[in-house]
């Protein structure tokens, strides 16, 4: 119990200050969910008494230890993580057993179907495949990545005209839909919001047959995500505080309202500052040009980004249409500029920025912004 628990909080508690004054920081717990005693080193000794309920008590601690630094923690740039194996025996040489052997043996067993259970009363943990080592794994259960559900803010446009052409526009349901369940199937809980709230509008190009996709597909005949994109919060009434990163789609609609909108203007700025992830993809990319750093400067300034080309942009003849070209603005603001041949993905992260240049993008960046938050392998 001290090894496990006592000495783990002291050490935590020590390391608190320093990680709080740092631009970021990561907390990762190591234990197992449930282990056994063996004697001697043979597993096949393991035996279930006193010692062991008091063991896997300082595990179930060290895990709700996890869930309390992640709610305390949540509105600062420290990250809290558990990387646990499901199962796992521990060698106390010198200890007696109080079961025989061929009932220790069948321990690994029953403590890889109860595993389950356990990972289930932590409601706030979330089960996934987990890169660690066979040997850390005696029972040979799979071994499982528990990390805290990530909540994703998706911002959406509210702008449904499309300059003086009396054609409507919207968002790409393409930069939507993929993103969406790239974070849904990762387990993370989605948030959807607009300047307005409620339903925005769609791009009704982007539901043509030409530009249909297997997600596209899926999200239509997903009644809770049509739900969802028909009650949208309204923007002004989310704080970066509730989430862990924010993610914008594109489509032209964002040129003409989420780029000049002081709400989305300040919600990007107090996601960068609190050393949160953020990401946009297409047209989004434009939204960054009234971004400001913490000194003034222009946030794209001297970093490298992407976003929807001139090319493309002329490859769908609204370059007299919109209010700004993304790629010509960016390059005004300082950025470094980076593209990939016309409609094939192309994804840039630097550092807490993540951009995608087209709809074919869009799934790539909702797993850049996955790939940054999560543990590194």
């Amino acid at each position: 119990m001290e090894t496990n628990f006592v000495g783990t909080l002291a050490v935590t508690q020590a390391m608190l200050p320093l990680l709080r004054r740092s631009s970021a920081g990561r907390i990762v717990n190591l234990s197992s969910s449930l282990g056994s005693l063996a004697v001697n080193g043979d597993p096949s000794s393991s035996y279930y008494g006193a010692r062991l309920i008091g063991y896997n008590a300082s595990k179930a601690a060290l895990n709700m230890l996890t869930v309390q630094l992640s709610a305390e923690l949540r509105d600062t740039p420290i990250v809290v993580n558990s990387v646990s194996p499901g199962y796992v025996t521990t060698d106390l040489t010198g200890h007696q057993g109080f079961m025989t052997p061929e009932e220790g043996a069948k321990l690994p067993v029953q403590y890889a179907a109860r595993r389950g259970r356990c990972f289930r009363s932590l409601r706030r943990a979330e089960r996934r495949d987990a890169l660690v080592s066979p040997r850390l794994n005696d029972s040979g259960a799979e071994p499982i990545l528990m990390e805290f559900p990530m909540k994703v803010l998706i911002v959406l446009t509210s702008h449904d005209t499309l300059g003086d052409t009396g054609r409507k526009t919207g968002f790409w349901l393409e930069e939507l839909a993929a993103p969406y369940y790239a974070f849904k199937d990762a387990g993370a809980q989605i948030t959807l919001a607009s300047p307005k709230g409620g339903p925005p509008p769609l791009d009704p190009k982007s539901n043509e047959p030409a530009f249909q996709t297997e997600a596209t597909r899926r999200f239509e005949a997903d009644e809770a995500a049509m739900a969802q994109l028909a009650n949208t919060l309204v923007l002004a009434d989310v704080s970066f505080n509730d989430f862990d990163s924010v993610f914008y789609p594109g489509g032209h609609g964002p040129l003409w309202d989420l780029a000049e909108d002081a709400t989305s203007i300040s919600l990007i700025q107090s996601f960068l500052a609190a050393g949160k992830y953020t990401a946009f993809v297409c047209h989004a990319p434009g939204v960054l040009r009234h971004v400001k750093t913490a000194d003034g400067r222009p946030l794209v300034e001297g970093r490298r980004v992407t976003g929807f080309t001139n090319t493309e942009e002329a490859g769908v003849g609204l370059s007299e249409v919109v209010p700004f070209l993304v790629e010509d603005e960016l390059k005004a603001k300082g950025a470094i500029f980076s593209r990939g041949p016309d409609w094939s993905p192309h994804v840039i992260q630097d550092r807490l920025l993540i951009t995608g240049q087209n709809p074919a993008s869009s799934a790539a960046a909702a797993r850049a912004l996955l790939d940054a938050v999560r543990v590194p392998a």
